[in-house]
């Protein structure tokens, strides 16, 4: 029987059976490391788009199938918007992202992507207005692997997030719940009474067919502290929707979480600060949430006064006795740590998934040569140490160069799992200064209790000898 390339992409990998299968566990013997580049993934672990456009990165999400999907962003001329579909060794078509008319004064961008309950695959993208700098968010739903919207979705595909006001409202990131709904985390901005202007975090909550989540604090729309704007979203195991976000005024910037009930309303901030000296610019970029309810942010932050000396910067909060969401200080003593994957002065964080039940995987970008950056990853246990198992020689960080072309700038910007494997994904120089958006996976021995490739919530465990 012939099978077709949506049907192909969606059957799994095969593996092998020559394993022995111990009560629960189930474990192979590898000759790959954990942490190494996988082979069996565009024969050697990494693959950038093909092209010579110059390309940003924006988004990338795994789909329960296994099938990984890429946003981006062309500049050439006007700003387009795509997707593309991303197996073990090839491309699926360019898929772009419309919203509104096709029109040459109009630029449009993807911000993120994430796969939905049903498997529809979830776009986040702007567009703007260049004859007046206006923009416009919007959501818009396609029935994956193919370019089709869901007609069922919002209008025709799409919908259209609320504008207060146009050029003071965002919107950076999304993330799916197992019910199906969509949360989007950004800002917005207000006027009170007396004309002066405030900037709120902002949480948008979405139905599966599109409609705004009426049971959200104002129809489907939440306000959080000020002055700041999201910049990341997760829903802890207590129903709570946890939102990463930065300082929007003047003045000393720090991690901020924003804590949220179920029905959007807002709770509280809490504030941490690194304060390594110079500007403390401490700005966070992602956040996840732990089985056993812990918060963990992540971002960059400054150690000298010109910004140039940064390292990755990893904290976890968890709520108190009263309800107070703060600093746990079962990681790292106080609940905070800086990271820097070699000696060179740069190293940050963008973002972090959290790994069965006891590990936390974060990615970012450090420097390996003064004009020259590598995507970079490290995992580690949930009291802070870094996890010595993943990738020789054990102190739980690697580095992953594509090096195409000078000046060989490798920004990791997201992390997934796909299927236990890990995927970072992110830009990527392909010829002096045009850059393209890259993705590598990486071996990973760490099993689901449940066996291989169960997506079932559970314990981790090593692959016996």
């Amino acid at each position: 029987m012939a099978v077709t390339w949506q049907e192909a992409l969606f059957m799994p990998s095969p593996r092998p059976i020559s394993c022995l299968v111990l009560f629960s566990l189930l474990a192979c013997p590898l000759a790959a490391a954990d942490g190494d580049l996988d082979p069996n993934f565009w024969t050697d672990g990494k693959v950038a788009l093909p092209g010579t456009g110059d390309v940003t990165f924006g988004g990338l999400a795994a789909h329960a199938s296994g099938a990984l999907a890429i946003g981006y962003t062309v500049h050439a001329g006007e700003k387009e918007a795509y997707w593309r579909s991303v197996t073990d060794s090839t491309w699926g078509a360019a898929c772009r992202v419309i919203v509104g008319s096709v029109s040459s004064e109009i630029d449009t961008y993807v911000y993120d992507a994430a796969f939905d309950a049903s498997g529809r695959l979830i776009v986040l993208a702007k567009k703007t207005f260049s004859f007046g700098g206006d923009q416009v968010f919007a959501v818009l739903a396609y029935e994956f692997p193919y370019c089709r919207l869901d007609l069922d979705f919002g209008t025709d595909g799409i919908v259209y997030l609320p504008q207060v006001i146009s050029l003071l409202t965002d919107a950076t990131r999304l993330a799916t719940t197992s019910d199906g709904k969509i949360l989007i985390a950004g800002g917005e901005g207000l006027y009170d009474a007396q004309k002066a202007l405030h900037y709120y975090s902002r949480l948008v909550r979405l139905e599966p067919d599109g409609d705004f989540d009426p049971t959200l604090d104002d129809d489907g729309v939440a306000l959080g502290g000020e002055p700041a704007g999201g910049v990341d979203l997760a829903v802890a195991p207590n129903g709570h929707i946890v939102m990463a976000a930065v300082n929007a005024g003047e003045g000393e910037v720090n991690f901020l979480v924003h804590d949220f009930s179920p029905d959007g309303t807002f709770l509280a901030e809490t504030v941490v600060a690194f304060d390594l000296g110079g500007t403390d610019i401490d700005e966070a970029s992602a956040i996840a949430a732990t089985a056993d309810g812990k918060v963990v942010i992540v971002g960059t932050v400054a150690a000298n006064p010109i910004h140039a000396n940064t390292y990755g910067a990893i904290a976890v909060l968890s709520w108190n006795p009263q309800g107070d969401l703060v600093p746990d200080s079962t990681f790292s003593g106080d609940g905070k740590m800086t990271l820097a994957f070699n000696s060179r002065s740069y190293s940050s964080l963008s973002d972090v998934v959290v790994q069965g039940a006891s590990r936390i995987l974060v990615a970012g970008t450090a420097k390996t040569q003064i004009i020259d950056n590598a995507m970079a990853i490290a995992r580690l246990a949930l009291d802070g140490t870094f996890d010595a198992t993943f990738y020789p020689p054990g102190n739980g960080r690697r580095l992953v160069d594509f090096d195409i072309a000078a000046p060989e700038n490798d920004l990791a910007n997201r992390l997934v799992l796909q299927q236990g494997r890990i995927v970072i994904g992110g830009q990527v120089d392909i010829a002096g200064d045009v850059t393209s958006v890259g993705v590598a996976r990486l071996e990973n021995q760490w099993i689901f209790g449940g066996g291989f490739d169960q997506l079932e919530v559970g314990d981790w465990f090593l692959p016996l000898p």
